[in-house]
């Protein structure tokens, strides 16, 4: 997966409040990518912050849903 997230799909796949995505990212728990005004999550961004957390899933978006692929 190639594509970077946004902190509303971040949300949905960890099963987190867009919100606290948002609060992560303030207390640069999430590292983000600052696009215009719009924050872009990286799969490495994503999967380090997973990994830090100790949640074990693998990222691949190749067969998720298409707002997720995105």
């Amino acid at each position: 997966m190639s594509e970077s997230l946004t902190p509303a799909q971040v949300a949905e796949y960890l099963g987190f409040k867009t919100s606290s995505i948002y609060a992560l990212i303030c207390r640069k728990e999430l590292a983000a990518t600052k696009v215009g005004r719009n924050r872009l999550i990286s799969p490495a961004q994503l999967q380090d912050y997973m990994n830090r957390r100790g949640i074990n899933r693998n990222i691949d978006c190749r067969y998720a849903p298409s707002n997720l692929a995105s």
